[in-house]
């Protein structure tokens, strides 16, 4: 461009010299034709100066471009490769501001907590770990020493309901000026861990319990049933009206409790065989509920509902265990409400539909954090005045038929009961 300029400029002033475009051409002096040459030249060079410092001015522009697209994709790279590697890791990761909103969480976190990452974002922290502001300051302390972060559990209670068992340690989130802009949480899932443990715990009381069942049932079962036997002669020799006769009553009353105890404890220590059979679940919870209604514990007050799909639940089940399990459940349940309340029953297809999903509610009194801790444990105290042994039994009963169970109180709150068994694959 600068080229043609220079030429048509240069061909313009001479055909102005010449006179061929209107010009003064034969006028002009020698003086004034070297002035005209002289500044042709000069703008001729100054179109050819400007051109070269655009052409260099264009090249390098061209040649940022080129870097920044460059580095753009660099950083992009880097950037998904960031991603994929946090994705990647099983851990859940969460990053925080100062002000311990949620602002990244990682795929693992979601399948950990049960919650989407757009659910989560703007969120306090506390939905998932509860109040950590005292462990934020402890962490960063042994961070800032020099010390490895501590490491803390808690209990997450994911949207279905579940609660989850979360080992994590708390970092800080620095900057490239090296400031603190946040926190950095890295947890995994210790459910199965803590669930294994406990089992081992149950497994070794069992363990003890079992050596000596046998003996138990020698040594107070015979002579009770001597016992039992000897009042009840008596009893037949007395009158209607003699006062000896509620005492009797009372004896005999108490030695069936006694002998309920026994029942359960050997029941607990050495459970009988399993016999799996296809079986639709429905019917033992519809059995239960029949028989509940007519059972003592049905107070004025209490109030059954069933809520069961139309379509057969199938699972490989004992159905004498399950009908065990149903009671125990149903009756602790009315016995938690002396006062009345409503014990609802829901049956349905679990996630994936891979399991059933068993739900017993109540409104009854509830329980505190430490009891629903102890629930499953034999012979832990019982609020209902048993004999501390039939959720330990509904326990066992659920694990050897390769399920779950799940506890959910508040204490005035009453209590939900979550069983999961794997249904049969059609």
């Amino acid at each position: 461009m600068a080229v043609g300029c220079a030429t048509l400029y240069t061909a313009t002033m001479l055909g102005l010299t010449a006179g061929w475009l209107g010009g003064i051409g034969r006028g002009l002096t020698a003086a004034t034709l070297a002035e005209v040459a002289q500044a042709t030249g000069l703008n001729d060079v100054a179109f050819l100066v400007v051109g070269l410092l655009a052409a260099r001015l264009a090249e390098r522009q061209t040649l940022s471009e080129v870097q920044m697209r460059e580095a753009t994709h660099a950083l992009a790279s880097l950037r998904a490769l960031h991603e994929r590697i946090v994705e990647s890791i099983r851990s859940g990761v969460i990053t925080t501001d100062l002000e311990r909103r949620v602002y990244t969480v990682n795929r693992a976190a979601e399948e950990m907590t049960g919650y989407a990452a757009t659910n989560l974002r703007g969120q306090d922290v506390s939905i998932l770990f509860g109040d950590i502001r005292g462990r934020i300051e402890e962490s960063l302390a042994a961070v800032a020493a020099g010390h490895a972060s501590p490491r803390y559990e808690s209990e997450c209670l994911t949207p279905e309901g579940f609660l989850v068992k979360l080992g994590y340690n708390l970092s800080p989130l620095s900057s490239e000026r090296g400031e603190t802009t946040g926190l950095v949480i890295t947890f995994q899932d210790l459910t199965d861990i803590r669930s294994m443990e406990e089992t081992s715990r149950r497994q070794e009381r069992l363990s003890a319990v079992g050596r000596v069942a046998a003996g138990i049932a020698h040594e107070i079962r015979n002579p009770l049933a001597a016992m039992r036997g000897s009042i009840q002669v008596l009893r037949s020799e007395l009158g209607a009206d003699a006062p000896q006769r509620e005492l009797m009553d009372i004896v005999l009353s108490e030695s069936d409790r006694l002998n309920r105890i026994i029942t359960d404890f050997l029941t607990y220590a050495r459970p009988r065989k399993f016999s799996l059979a296809e079986t639709d679940l429905r019917e033992p919870l519809r059995e239960t509920f029949a028989l509940l209604r007519h059972s003592p514990e049905m107070l004025d007050g209490h109030q059954l509902e069933e809520e069961l799909p139309e379509e057969p639940l199938v699972a490989l089940a004992d159905v004498e265990g399950i009908r065990q399990v149903f009671w125990n459940l149903a009756r602790n349940a009315l016995m938690a409400m002396p006062d009345g309340g409503t014990l609802r029953a829901e049956m349905a297809r679990g996630g994936g539909r891979s399991s059933v999903r068993i739900t017993f509610a109540d409104t009854g009194r509830g329980m505190s954090p430490a009891q629903v801790e102890r629930l499953f444990e034999p012979f832990s105290s019982s609020t209902t005045g048993g004999t501390g042994l039939g959720l330990s039994i509904v326990y066992q009963i659920i694990r050897d038929h390769g399920g779950t169970i799940n506890v959910r109180s508040r204490e005035g709150h009453g209590t939900t009961i979550t069983i999961e068994l794997p249904a049969k694959q059609s």
